[in-house]
């Protein structure tokens, strides 16, 4: 009887190693793929020495012209964000498992959340984006715990069709989301205040909350930025990053 167990609990143990080498194997072949769809992307990107016109959303026309659903182009100097930005207000979502060709894809493309508005735009603009091991995707975002960090890279471009726009990052905080208690901060819910009262509460929270002080706030009338990517250190976590257009 002990033979049979140990022969059984063997047999177990090696269908669960290849099923986590199966995985493995799996994540790394579509990370590839992915990495190599966005280079080829990014070598769209039209260089100002390709164009008589140095309008700095002209860069990225031929990627616009690719996908009706592309919003935006993201980037963040000195990290690995460079990615384009979907919305599809009809279909809330839809990229969270899809790449930037609409095929299925676990890793999905950051996408803006469905009530906001990037042309107008709205007092803040959500995206999210997933949280891919490695530094990947919104993955990147992982570094901004760290104050050292954000000292180097406080500023973060957001292009659409029609303008170029700068951002300076002033809060980083955790939170969970979906924890089947009431939240006190449902910072995704926030599109466009009712208010001065309203926006001033939601900076207010954005701050207290935050890692570390930056030294930069925002008032009514000035235009936000917030991304958010899983964050692990709790159930259903969430790391927010926040900014401030200049």
């Amino acid at each position: 009887m002990k033979k049979v167990l140990f022969i059984g609990t063997l047999i177990l143990l090696c269908a669960l190693l290849l099923f986590s080498l199966s995985r493995l194997c799996q994540f790394e072949s579509e990370n590839r793929t992915q990495e190599k769809q966005y280079e080829q992307l990014r070598s769209l990107i039209v260089e100002e020495n390709e164009t008589v016109n140095p309008d700095p959303t002209k860069k990225y026309i031929r990627l616009f012209a690719l996908n009706s659903d592309m919003v935006g182009w993201l980037e963040i100097e000195g990290t690995a964000i460079a990615y384009p930005i979907m919305q599809t207000k009809d279909n809330p979502g839809y990229y969270l498992k899809r790449d930037f060709h609409k095929k299925p894809s676990g890793f999905g493309v950051p996408y803006v959340a469905e009530t906001c508005d990037v042309d107008t735009p709205s007092d803040n603009i959500l995206i999210h984006g997933h949280h891919i091991k490695g530094g990947k995707m919104f993955g990147a975002l992982m570094e901004y715990k760290s104050i050292g960090f954000y000292n180097g890279h406080t500023m973060i471009d957001f292009t659409t069709r029609h303008e170029h726009r700068r951002y300076i990052i002033m809060a980083v905080f955790l939170t969970a989301v979906d924890t089947g208690k009431e939240n006190k901060f449902p910072f995704y819910r926030f599109t466009n205040a009712a208010d001065e009262k309203e926006f001033e509460r939601f900076a207010y929270q954005c701050k207290k909350m935050s890692l570390y002080d930056t030294g930069v706030t925002a008032k009514y009338g000035d235009q936000l930025l917030t991304l958010s990517t899983c964050e692990y250190s709790q159930k259903n976590g969430r790391l927010v990053v926040v900014a401030k257009r200049l």
